[in-house]
């Protein structure tokens, strides 16, 4: 069986029937973003584990636009589009003392029968890790060199905006603190 064969997946576009949307441009680019993201799929054996983390990157692009862009043309073409929902494995990692956890969830690899699939916009709301710490509690959650790191990336006068710092000086030590500004 050759994986570049067109006729081998197309059960990505078979929600698009009509015969009016058969020869439009629109489903044109949709089936070039599935034929993409199975090319890359393809070069990631003979190009090896290194080239994974680029390919990756190229699939995630592809999948970005069609399923996460407001204006994607998946979701003009076929507005009532759904997906299988996200399961699987809930793993929860402690923080420092025990006081921030860090949730993920682990999908599995089996894909739940159509009747059980949600659409588009719930699954793109579907929470996949988050941290049991608010906006506050960033000053206590982090070092002084994340904060750099974030005006590093950011630019000086939009983390001017966010942030104060603070230096207390101990007898031993100084130590900085960080407070996000009042809005």
């Amino acid at each position: 069986m050759n994986a570049y064969d067109k006729n081998i997946l197309r059960y990505e576009v078979n929600f698009l029937t009509g015969k009016e949307l058969a020869h439009s441009e629109m489903i044109s680019s949709i089936v070039n973003e599935f034929d993409f993201i199975r090319m890359c799929q393809g070069m990631i054996k003979p190009f090896g584990f290194e080239a994974r983390k680029t390919l990756d990157r190229f699939i995630a692009l592809s999948l970005r636009k069609l399923l996460c862009d407001k204006q994607s043309l998946l979701r003009k073409a076929c507005p009532d589009f759904i997906m299988p929902p996200l399961s699987g494995y809930q793993f929860d990692c402690p923080g420092e003392n025990n006081e921030m956890k860090l949730h993920e969830l682990h999908p599995d690899i089996l894909i739940k029968p159509q009747d059980e699939w949600i659409p588009l916009d719930d699954w793109l709301q579907t929470k996949i890790a988050w941290i049991e710490k608010g906006v506050g509690d960033i000053p206590d959650a982090y070092e002084d060199q994340f904060f750099h790191m974030i005006k590093k990336r950011i630019g000086d006068s939009v983390f001017g905006e966010l942030f104060d710092r603070e230096v207390i000086e101990k007898e031993e030590h100084s130590q900085i603190i960080w407070r996000i500004k009042d809005p």
